[in-house]
Parts: C-alpha cells; structure tokens; sequence
C-alpha cells in the first residue's frame, strides 16, 4: 500500500506492508532522488546514550 502527501514543493509517499501489522517499508521525496528502506521491525532498540559529553537542546 502507498501514502502520498502532497506538499507545497515536493510529495512524501511511504510505502507500508499491507500483510499482518502494518508498517513502513520505504520512504521517498519526489524533489530527491534518494529514498529510505525501514528494516529490523519490532526489534528492540538501544537507547544508552554514548560515552562523552552529550549536549541537551531542548
């Protein structure tokens, strides 16, 4: 299944499983010729922040 959003200047579409639970398989721009593949769904994830000085900006 696809998802298209037009926008002022470009269109997002994400590309999502239309199978078991949905999620995003892909993401893409129309104003870049580039794209993102999504993998490694319900994994977890590592949220240990990296030794060193770490900067808050919020």
């Amino acid at each position: 299944m696809t998802l298209s959003v037009p926008q002022k200047d470009r269109t997002n579409t994400w590309y999502i499983a239309a199978k078991g639970t949905p999620y995003i398989l892909k993401m893409t721009r129309s104003d870049k010729p580039n794209w993102s593949e999504i993998s490694a769904h319900n994994q977890p994830v590592d949220v240990t922040p990296p030794a060193g000085d770490i900067q808050d900006l919020n």
